[in-house]
């Protein structure tokens, strides 16, 4: 089940039944993108996966796609979108590890392209290229599904890592050396996917990197230190401590939750200083920044007290706007910002018999 709430009176304002438990939403423009699950309670591996196609503002269903058994891995999974389309993995436990990426038709559901890759270290899109990284490396695609350039690190001694974006002139890649266990970055030149520099650091040391993020040319490090580094080389321009988790970007600042109790820190992108801090009820996700609020939500967890709710901050000063508490209870299986609205699943008491989740849309 689908549904769009209204943020004013959390009255429904349409609602859509897809037969089936709904996962993490993408939004392009004015289509959701969902994978869909109709599970087979005998045998996992039988359930039936269906990608949807729903129109954001009235809630109908436009298309389906790629319908398959889940098998052991769950079927396929969306991964990004891009104004033309959305690409989809597949997921196949089978060796060597290869695997379909669709290219599917955000206006009707077809299928305009498939090409083989290895498993899924992260996607980005920029000037209408993607830039996939793999378990050997990142793939550059051309919107036709044609490679323009593959890399690959050239030893044997090290692997890449989680995360890959571009940031600059660059494609940059995490990985680490086997035998110190460092971190490392990988730059790569995105016109022609030759080797620009390494960097290396440590795990559990100041230049351990974590997650990477490009925001505005600079190159940011989130992990439990945050960092800003430099993309011609990957040497820290600055780093601040206070360990935190559940990092975000947005209106210029770095959001981050910390550790040691339930408070976000907001940090000036530029020089790293404190803005604000704000402390919440519960322990929360931050989902992005809309409007110059930064839209929070506490999903489900039984170690939690009380209720899910949506929420939002004045993202220049920590202050509370408005929250909006679940029918029953929001999960933690993703949330999605567009059109307007915030689209979180939420599975409903009555419905967690049938294993159907109503993904709940508020308007920010």
């Amino acid at each position: 089940m689908l549904a769009a709430l209204s943020r004013e009176t959390g009255d429904i304002v349409w609602e859509t039944d897809l037969g089936g438990s709904v996962g993490a939403p993408l939004v392009e423009g004015n289509t959701i993108v969902v994978r869909r699950i109709e599970e087979n309670d005998v045998n996992y591996e039988e359930s039936q996966v269906t990608l949807h196609g729903v129109d954001a503002e009235t809630g109908e269903e436009q298309w389906t796609a790629l319908t398959m058994t889940a098998g052991y891995a769950g079927g396929f999974y969306p991964i990004t979108t891009t104004q033309e389309f959305v690409l989809v993995r597949e997921a196949i436990d089978v060796l060597p590890n290869v695997q379909p990426m669709h290219a599917v038709s955000l206006a009707d559901g077809t299928t305009q392209w498939t090409v083989d890759v290895g498993t899924h270290r992260g996607t980005y899109v920029r000037n209408e290229t993607i830039y996939y990284a793999g378990h050997n490396g990142v793939t550059a695609f051309e919107f036709d599904g044609s490679r323009r350039w593959e890399w690959s690190p050239d030893a044997s001694d090290r692997d890449v890592g989680e995360t890959t974006l571009v940031c600059d002139h660059v494609v940059i890649q995490t990985g680490h050396l086997h035998e110190s266990g460092s971190e490392i970055l990988h730059a790569v030149d995105v016109e022609t996917g030759e080797g620009q520099w390494m960097f290396e650091g440590m795990y559990g040391s100041e230049r351990g990197f974590g997650e990477l993020y490009g925001y505005r040319g600079r190159l940011l490090a989130l992990a439990e230190k945050q960092a800003q580094l430099n993309p011609t080389n990957g040497e820290p321009v600055w780093i601040r401590g206070t360990p935190v988790v559940n990092s975000l970007i947005g209106y210029g600042m770095l959001f981050g939750m910390k550790y040691e109790d339930r408070t976000i820190i907001a940090r000036a992108i530029p020089d790293g200083t404190t803005v604000w801090e704000q402390q919440v009820d519960g322990n929360v996700r931050m989902l992005g920044v809309v409007n110059g609020q930064l839209l929070i939500y506490r999903p489900l967890n039984e170690s939690f007290d009380g209720s899910s709710y949506i929420g939002a901050l004045d993202a220049a000063t920590g202050e509370q706007l408005w929250t909006l508490d679940a029918e029953h209870e929001f999960w933690g299986h993703g949330a999605m910002i567009g059109s307007g609205r915030v689209y979180v699943p939420d599975r409903t008491e009555a419905e967690q018999d049938e294993n159907r989740d109503i993904l709940r849309s508020v308007t920010v």
